[in-house]
């Protein structure tokens, strides 16, 4: 976008506040944030820093980082915060696709932005949004890469209309995928699955039989008892891991409510359910009685 326009002084024009009543904003004095402005038809991101705030009036005063634009008053409603965010290596590798830093877009409504010299991941977002960004990044150590030839011919079928297949190979698969732009007459185009460890095989599965014309999707929520869901789950994660590995199903399962959430193709759900339903279903033996429990009445 081009810059504002500034007045006679050489700053940027003053927005004039409305009376409102707020909550608690979350913009602090001294925060670095990027400022939504608009002058005219041009509208862009500005970066300033938060030197006075009036919650009761809904605006605030901002410096803007910019030589020479001055101070200006601005409403709340249009500014993000700034939080940088340390990555290591394999999180650098990983952030280099463009995809994944859409996908976190998407999923918490930040803007994001890869700071390769700084090795920093330049967040804009409110207070509230930044713990689910810093939960993504911190799930990335457990990310992998695995790069699938598709044909040419059939990238806009992995595609679908507006993304639609893409994204529900995404959802159903756990994993991003980063699917290039044809170069050329080449036969093919490497798709890249990102994603933890034990989704790579089913992404691929997923990719293979969106190719062949063989894939569908559904979800089944299987009910079983809050108590029964460790079982599911297994030390570290190690049987629902099993499960995902040898069903091809991806599983969601709540803690609290004992719902366990297949989705993947008919033969995928029917056997992660066939798997589900054999743990929650094995007898086991009674808890062992701890020294000085009472005897149980006859």
């Amino acid at each position: 976008a081009n810059s504002p326009q500034l007045n006679e002084s050489g700053e940027m024009p003053q927005q004039e506040p409305t009376e409102m009543q707020t909550d608690s904003c979350g913009v602090e004095v001294g925060d670095l944030c990027l400022v939504s402005y608009q002058e005219g038809d041009s509208k862009g991101l500005y970066q300033a820093k938060v030197v006075d705030i009036s919650e009761r009036f809904g605006h605030c005063k901002v410096e803007w980082l910019e030589e020479g634009w001055g101070v200006s008053q601005v409403s709340l409603e249009d500014i993000e915060l700034c939080h940088s965010i340390p990555v290591d290596e394999q999180q650098m590798k990983l952030l280099k696709y463009r995809c994944l830093v859409d996908h976190v877009a998407q999923e918490t409504g930040a803007t994001m932005k890869f700071n390769k010299q700084q090795k920093v991941v330049e967040v804009a977002c409110s207070k509230d949004r930044l713990a689910p960004v810093t939960e993504f990044l911190d799930s990335l150590t457990t990310y992998q890469m695995e790069q699938v030839p598709v044909p040419s011919d059939k990238v806009g079928k992995l595609v679908g209309t507006q993304g639609s297949t893409k994204r529900a190979v995404e959802q159903q698969t756990g994993t991003v995928l980063d699917i290039p732009a044809r170069k050329g007459q080449q036969e093919h185009v490497t798709v890249t699955i990102l994603g933890p460890e034990e989704f790579m095989k089913v992404a691929a599965t997923a990719i293979a039989n969106v190719i062949e014309g063989k894939w569908s999707q559904r979800t089944h929520v299987v009910k079983v008892e809050p108590g029964q869901v460790p079982f599911i789950l297994g030390k570290g994660g190690v049987t629902i891991k099993d499960i995902v590995a040898q069903s091809g199903a991806k599983l969601e399962v709540s803690k609290g409510k004992g719902n366990v959430k297949i989705t993947g193709n008919e033969e995928q759900v029917t056997k992660a359910e066939e798997m589900v339903q054999a743990i929650v279903t094995r007898p086991r033996p009674p808890p062992r009685r701890r020294e000085g429990d009472a005897e149980d009445p006859e």
